[in-house]
């Protein structure tokens, strides 16, 4: 998969799984647009990389610009054969935060731009950005350890609702009540559950404790996000 972690043109690649007696990793790139994708670039070595390297950090990338990106593992026999190729947009990065939308994969830390809003997103988080269903505005941020999610409507900056995961699967969902100011158990939402994020490879033994200790907290993490949304000024 390819992430950002808000910086522009910067994506990092992230993979499993690979040959136990890879020497070195390669990757390969090429930008695409709506009328156009462009040739893939030649095999580049990882530096220092070897069978335990699982992830790769890309710079010198064009702002807002849409890549896809493969990986291959290098033996003593030759090139091992390529990954899938994974496809994000680098961010763009204003003066107050880093403009990203649907399809982004996110890491806590920095401020976003979606749309036209700010947003906070706290260190230790990574989120999914999925595109609203046609005719509607409300995007979901994902987090991608738990399955747990929050919903933003983008034309009023609200928060609506959120699911949160625990690792037993027992679920807790709910929704924004704005005339209080707080959250209310819902389980009218509880469509929210059925879809799917499987996008993203399984969660490692480590993101998997590492999610079973933190979950409790997402639900105030999401409130730290809903709570830092303010506007932001019109793009020039």
């Amino acid at each position: 998969i390819a992430v950002t972690d808000g910086t522009a043109g910067v994506m990092i690649l992230e993979w499993r799984g690979g040959p136990a007696d890879a020497l070195r990793w390669q990757y390969r790139q090429r930008r695409k647009s709506s009328d156009e994708t462009h040739a893939w670039s030649d095999w580049t070595d990882i530096p220092n990389s070897d069978a335990s390297t699982n992830s790769h950090r890309v710079s010198g990338l064009l702002n807002y610009r849409t890549y896809e990106f493969e990986v291959r593992a290098w033996t003593s026999a030759g090139a091992g054969q390529q990954s899938n190729a994974a496809t994000m947009a680098t961010p763009f990065e204003d003066d107050r935060g880093v403009m990203v939308g649907s399809g982004h994969t996110i890491v806590g830390g920095k401020t976003y731009r979606l749309y036209g809003y700010y947003l906070d997103i706290p260190t230790g988080m990574r989120l999914d950005i999925l595109a609203p269903a046609a005719g509607s505005h409300i995007f979901t941020l994902a987090d991608v350890f738990t399955d747990s999610l929050l919903e933003m409507d983008v034309e009023t900056g609200e928060f609506v609702a959120y699911a949160v995961v625990s690792p037993d699967g027992t679920v807790t969902v709910s929704h924004r009540d704005t005339a209080n100011d707080d959250w209310i158990v819902d389980t009218k939402l509880s469509e929210l559950l059925t879809r799917s994020f499987a996008s993203h490879p399984k969660p490692s033994s480590a993101e998997l404790w590492a999610a079973e200790a933190n979950w409790e907290g997402i639900a105030d993490q999401f409130d730290q996000i809903a709570d830092s949304i303010r506007k932001a000024p019109p793009r020039p």
